[in-house]
């Protein structure tokens, strides 16, 4: 199993060629706690996003939420996986 760690913002987005989900892992803990998030679901809350692009998926990101001053930002696209084949704890952590 692979972890892919992001300990900090990134200049241009993450290509993650074969990420398994289930096996894998997006460690986003330090973007997180960079923002001074503390809450419970990031998605609900408007600080992640992950969405399909063609055959890939976007896990973007706001510093902020939203409506604040930043917008979201793609972190990492992974190449070859569904949007829905992801669970938080599983294949990506914040807290």
């Amino acid at each position: 199993s692979d972890i892919f760690v992001l300990d900090s913002m990134p200049r241009f987005a993450v290509r993650v060629t074969d990420f398994k989900p289930g096996t894998d892992m997006l460690d986003m803990r330090e973007i997180f706690k960079d923002a001074g998030y503390h809450g419970a679901n990031p998605i609900a809350d408007k600080y992640l996003s992950i969405t399909a692009s063609g055959s890939s998926t976007l896990i973007k990101f706001d510093a902020d939420g939203a409506g604040g001053q930043y917008s979201m930002q793609t972190v990492f696209t992974l190449d070859n996986v569904t949007p829905s084949s992801l669970q938080a704890q599983v294949d990506w952590v914040f807290a």
